[in-house]
C-alpha cells in the first residue's frame, strides 16, 4: 500500500489519483482527498545527488506492473579507464611517498618541499638506492653540474655525475671504452639514449638543497631539468630514462631559502609541498628502520593523550609548528629545540649507544641518570626532554616475567603512558614468545594497542609477518567459538 501512499507522493512529487488511475500498485487504497504535489521538488530541495534526482524524473514505469525501471547511470571518466573494482569505500589515500614513487616512475621530475628532517631526501634514497646525488651549495664549483673544458687539448670534460648516469646505461663494451678515454662518453651518448627509452627502471638524479642556494647556482641546472641535457662541449644527452628530482625548504621553514626562478619552477612536472606527518614518518621511516621502541612508544603515548587524531596516519607536526621553536628561546637564551624526525633518530642511536654501553659496564659507579638526562636534553627542549625521560625510564615487565605470568596486579599498566611504554618493553620477544605478549596487551592494554604491536613487532620481516597473521587468525577463531559456545 505504500506505493498509493501520501507520503511516497509528496516525496516523488506525484499527483496521488493520477497514479492509482494510471494503475500504480493496490487500487483497493483511496485517497480520501485529490493530493497534488507535482512540481514540489522535495528530492532536489534535500540536496540529494543531482544525478540521482535526474534519472528517477527520467525513470519509465512498465505498464500495469507498478515496477520502476531505473536507466543505467552514466559512469565517470575515471570508471571507464580505471578497471579496479574495489568498492569507493575501502579504498585509501596514497601516502607521499607512493605518490612520489608513482611520478619518478612514470618519468615526470618532482620538486619536493618541506621543512628539515622530515625525510625527503632519505625516502628517495629509500625508494631509489642507486639514485646519484648532487648536494648543491653557494661555493661549490660549476663544473660539478656544467662540466669543464681542458685548457690545453680543448677536450670537454663531463661531470661525474653524468658520467655515472651514462654508465649505468652502458653495457660492459661501452664501459671499458669509456675507461679508456672519456671522449668515447660524447660517442655513446646517443646510442643509450636510444636504448634506454625502453628501459623498465629509472636513472634518478637527486638535487638536494635546491630552495636553499642562491639563484646562479640554481641557473645552472636549468637545462639538466628541462632537456635531461649536460652543457659541455656539443653538449650530452642524458639516458632518456633519467629523472631529476630536487628538494629544498619554503621560507617559512628556513631563513636560508630562496625562491625558485619561475622557469625552472614551470620545468618540473611536480612540486608536492610535504608537511611533516607524524604517522607516515612512524610506518613509512621509524618502523622499517628499527627506530628506539620507547621514541615510537612516546610518540603513540603523545597524540593518544592530545586526541589529535584517531588516525594515526593522519597525525600532523611533531607537536607543535616548527615556527613556534624558532621564537621559544630557552634559559640560555638560545633558540628552543623542536620535535622533528632527524631529531628522534638522533635520540634513538643515543637510546641505543647508551644501552649497550650500559651492557658493557662502562658506566660502573656513574650517575647514569644525570647522562640519559643530558642526552636527552641536548635534542629536546626541558620540558619534553623530562617528560620523555619519564616515559622512557617507566617500569615495565619484561617478556620473561610475562610469559612465565609472573607479574601481580600492581603490576598491570594503568594509563595511557604505562601501556605504551609497557609495548615497548615487549618488542624484544622472539616468536616463541610473542604470542604470550600479545595475549596480555589484548587483556591488559585493549585491542588498539595490540595493533601498534603487531606492526612493529614484525616490521618488515616476511616470517615475522606471517606469524602475525597465524596469531591473529588463531584468536579469530577462538573468538567465534566462544561466540558459538554463549
Amino acid at each position: 500500500m505504500w506505493q498509493n501512499s501520501v507520503i511516497r507522493a509528496y516525496l516523488n512529487g506525484y499527483n496521488l489519483h493520477k497514479e492509482i488511475d494510471r494503475g500504480n500498485g493496490n487500487k483497493k487504497y483511496k485517497a480520501e482527498r485529490n493530493f497534488n504535489f507535482e512540481g514540489h521538488g522535495f528530492l532536489q530541495e534535500a540536496g540529494l545527488n543531482a544525478e540521482m534526482v535526474a534519472n528517477v524524473s527520467q525513470s519509465k514505469e512498465i505498464e500495469g506492473q507498478g515496477i520502476v525501471a531505473q536507466p543505467e547511470r552514466k559512469k565517470s571518466r575515471l570508471e571507464r579507464l580505471n578497471p579496479d573494482k574495489t568498492p569507493l569505500a575501502a579504498r585509501r589515500k596514497m601516502t607521499d611517498t607512493e605518490i612520489i614513487k608513482s611520478w619518478i616512475d612514470a618519468g615526470q621530475s618532482v620538486l619536493l618541499r618541506g621543512p628539515s628532517g622530515i625525510g625527503k631526501t632519505e625516502r628517495l634514497k629509500t625508494l631509489y638506492p642507486n639514485l646519484i646525488y648532487i648536494k648543491l651549495t653557494n661555493n661549490m664549483f660549476p663544473e660539478k653540474v656544467v662540466g669543464s673544458m681542458n685548457l690545453q687539448t680543448g677536450a670537454a670534460i663531463p661531470p661525474d655525475f653524468a658520467k655515472e648516469a651514462l654508465l649505468s646505461c652502458a653495457t660492459e663494451e661501452e664501459c671499458k671504452l669509456v675507461k679508456e678515454n672519456i671522449q668515447n662518453l660524447y660517442d655513446i651518448a646517443d646510442t643509450i639514449y636510444e636504448r634506454s627509452k625502453s628501459a623498465d627502471g629509472k636513472v634518478v638524479i637527486l638535487l638536494d638543497e635546491l630552495l636553499n642556494v642562491k639563484p646562479a647556482v640554481q641557473s645552472l641546472v636549468y637545462t639538466l631539468v628541462l632537456n635531461k641535457l649536460v652543457e659541455t662541449g656539443k653538449g650530452l644527452r642524458l639516458p632518456a630514462n633519467t629523472v631529476v628530482v630536487a628538494t629544498g625548504n619554503q621560507k617559512k621553514y628556513s631563513t636560508v631559502a630562496e625562491d625558485l626562478a619561475e622557469p625552472l619552477e614551470k620545468r618540473f612536472d611536480h612540486i608536492l609541498d610535504m608537511e611533516p606527518k607524524v604517522g607516515a614518518w612512524v610506518y613509512e621511516y621509524a618502523i622499517p628502520h628499527k627506530i628506539h621502541p620507547s621514541v615510537i612508544g612516546y610518540i603513540f603515548s603523545k597524540y593518544q593523550q592530545a586526541g589529535q587524531s584517531e588516525n594515526v596516519e593522519d597525525m600532523g607536526y611533531f607537536y607543535e609548528e616548527p615556527e613556534v621553536g624558532e621564537q621559544h628561546l630557552d634559559e640560555n637564551g638560545c633558540r628552543g629545540r623542536t620535535n622533528d624526525p632527524r631529531g628522534w633518530v638522533s635520540i634513538s642511536s643515543s637510546l641505543y649507544a647508551f644501552e649497550e654501553d650500559l651492557a658493557k659496564g662502562r658506566f660502573v659507579g656513574k650517575d647514569v641518570e644525570d647522562l640519559l638526562k643530558k642526552s636527552i636534553g641536548s635534542k629536546l627542549r626541558a620540558e619534553w626532554a623530562e617528560e620523555f625521560f619519564d616515559f622512557y625510564n617507566h617500569p615495565t615487565l619484561t617478556v620473561e616475567e610475562i610469559v612465565e605470568r609472573r607479574y601481580t596486579q600492581t603490576d598491570l599498566p594503568m594509563d595511557i603512558n604505562e601501556k605504551f611504554a609497557c609495548i615497548a618493553g615487549l618488542l624484544t620477544a622472539d616468536e616463541k614468545q610473542v604470542g604470550a605478549c600479545r595475549d596480555f596487551i589484548r587483556q591488559h592494554c585493549d585491542p588498539e594497542y595490540l595493533s601498534v604491536y603487531d606492526i612493529y613487532w614484525a616490521g618488515n620481516d616476511e616470517s615475522r609477518m606471517e606469524k602475525i597473521a597465524e596469531l591473529q587468525e588463531l584468536s579469530a577463531m577462538k573468538q567465534n567459538e566462544g561466540g558459538l559456545t554463549k
